[in-house]
């Protein structure tokens, strides 16, 4: 039978699918081998269906899908994984909003992801890029306004937002990946992720810029002073524009 273990389960699905070596009672043995093999693990496990197998003279592999959530996975080992049905595993819940002026309506993703600080900002990462490709990639020229917060267990959530330009969305899954790898491996003390909420809106231009040149209204300075500079940007596809800071 089909041992999956989804590693995000709603308008996202991504599975681990193995097999099922035995059953006793509500015990369930299964792989044959370990997966993340560091021992006491807390991942959701579930039944599936394996629609075909793809052979291949280097290595076969099975396209296959996985159902509801049944019980967690408990033990990890190299000669396999022991799971309990029933049993309750803890997942963080997300949510994704993407508005894109290119496309005629904006889109709210919901799924569960894994609770675990090896693979939750992988998942998380790939979900985000899923949702946020799910109408194709990004124009080719592009601005992405983006708010993310992650609500923590027992702390103080941490909200952040930003702008990013031509860029795809690299920048936005490289700050939420690091925030979270961050929390999930906080050397100090036991770091719990009650959701994630991702919201970004993109806008069909590039907002860019490029410094051509600045120029300071004196070469020397000392504490207290004001200095005023003149600073031209080419902006782009735009013709030079001078801005003029106080410091």
């Amino acid at each position: 039978g089909v041992l999956a273990v989804p590693l995000s389960s709603g308008d996202i699905n991504m599975d681990v699918v193995g097999t099922v070596t035995e059953g006793l009672g509500d015990q369930i043995l299964g792989f044959g081998h370990g997966f993340l093999g560091y021992g006491a693990v807390d991942l959701p496990i579930a039944a599936g269906h394996v629609h075909t197998v793809v052979a291949r003279r280097a290595s076969s592999f099975k396209f296959a899908s996985a159902g509801p959530i049944l019980g967690s996975l408990r033990y990890d080992r190299a000669a396999g994984v022991a799971g309990l049905i029933g049993g309750k595993p803890s997942l963080i819940p997300v949510t994704m909003h993407f508005e894109r002026t290119d496309i005629p309506r904006s889109r709210e993703f919901h799924c569960q992801i894994v609770d675990n600080r090896i693979l939750t900002p992988v998942v998380l990462r790939a979900a985000i890029r899923g949702a946020a490709q799910v109408y194709g990639d990004m124009p080719p020229e592009h601005t992405i306004r983006y708010s993310v917060n992650i609500q923590l267990k027992e702390q103080n959530p941490i909200v952040f937002e930003n702008i990013s330009s031509g860029n795809d969305i690299i920048t936005v899954l490289g700050e939420v990946f690091s925030s979270v790898l961050l929390l999930e491996n906080n050397p100090f003390e036991p770091v719990q992720i009650g959701s994630v909420e991702v919201s970004a809106r993109v806008d069909p231009l590039q907002r860019q810029a490029e410094f051509w040149s600045a120029q300071f209204s004196d070469t020397t300075c000392k504490s207290g002073s004001e200095l005023s500079a003149s600073v031209v940007l080419q902006s782009f596809r735009k013709k030079k524009t001078v801005h003029r800071l106080g410091l």
